[in-house]
């Protein structure tokens, strides 16, 4: 999960195009009415949204950084049947994937970390030693209340994203970025290691890494942190 700086909505995504956009959703019986996009010019406004999207999002889903499939879903972050009023606005909505939506599915925000409003790398980690997702060491409790709550409703701590998270290490390993870090993983995580005195990193390749339109940046970000070896 990594910051997002949003870009502005689709010319065309007005504030009267949303009040009736709105009307319509409200319209229809919210809670159990069948969700449909409505169309501009031939194509859905979930399309449309998209293909503005990508861009911000690296082609990440927007909390667990996995890549995206040609068709991404869109989440409301605050849920269309909770806050029908919602449902069409452009800072509302983030491109998800299948795992993380289905998750959440339509639970409530509250207390999440919305992640183009605040930085969730002050808020999480990737445990370098797990590969599991955690509240950073140090932060407040409310921070970690938050960070949990997020972790919780999109299950980013869940088995099959820890695999994803192995096999790019292995990857980034066979790519010699971070075989260095190979037998230092594995230690106890309470090693007091002075990275520039001890390990021959490629610092520069590891931040390389850690770039947030790199594949889940935010782990890597966390390898360096643990290892003393971020700028």
């Amino acid at each position: 999960m990594i910051h997002l700086q949003r870009s502005p909505a689709p010319d065309f995504w007005t504030r009267e195009c949303v009040k009736a956009w709105t009307q319509n959703w409200l319209d229809k019986d919210c809670e159990s009415a069948k969700w449909s996009w409505p169309q501009y010019q031939g194509k859905k406004l979930n399309q449309h949204a998209r293909e503005v999207m990508e861009t911000w999002h690296y082609g990440k889903c927007a909390f667990c950084e996995a890549r995206l499939p040609g068709k991404a879903e869109i989440e409301h972050f605050r849920s269309k049947t909770r806050h029908p009023l919602a449902a069409f606005v452009w800072r509302n909505l983030f491109l998800i994937c299948r795992n993380c939506n289905e998750a959440k599915g339509g639970e409530n925000h509250e207390g999440c970390l919305k992640p183009d409003r605040e930085d969730p790398a002050d808020f999480l980690w990737i445990n370098p030693i797990s590969r599991k997702a955690e509240p950073k060491p140090g932060i407040s409790q409310n921070a970690r209340q938050r960070a949990w709550r997020t972790i919780e409703r999109y299950g980013l701590d869940r088995p099959e994203l820890i695999k994803l998270y192995e096999a790019y290490l292995l990857e980034s390993v066979l790519d010699g970025h971070l075989w260095p870090l190979t037998g230092l993983i594995s230690q106890a995580q309470g090693a007091n290691i002075q990275t520039e005195d001890q390990i021959p990193l490629h610092i520069a390749g590891l931040q390389a890494l850690a770039e947030p339109n790199q594949p889940f940046s935010l782990m890597v970000k966390s390898i360096l942190e643990y290892y003393g070896a971020v700028t």
